[in-house]
């Protein structure tokens, strides 16, 4: 059987990496970057990482937060394009 950590993951958060998303975008040419979303409480909630290690995450984006975290099979999200 797996273990459960094989399928934790934690979606991030952080202004500083949607800026960055956002700027990249625009040199780009695209001016609506789209970011991922995922389910909280019955609401969708942007996120702009998914990860197995949010202190990885956390250490190259200081104000980065975690949205939700938990089992991949049982959450809503959708991926950014």
């Amino acid at each position: 059987m797996a273990s459960d950590s094989l399928y934790t993951r934690y979606f991030m958060f952080s202004y500083e990496h949607l800026k960055k998303i956002q700027e990249l975008a625009d040199k780009n040419g695209n001016k609506n970057p789209q970011l991922g979303k995922v389910m909280v409480a019955g609401n969708y909630k942007r996120y702009t990482f998914m990860t197995r290690d949010p202190e990885s995450y956390s250490q190259r984006y200081g104000d980065a937060r975690v949205i939700i975290s938990g089992d991949i099979r049982k959450i809503r999200y959708t991926e950014p394009y």
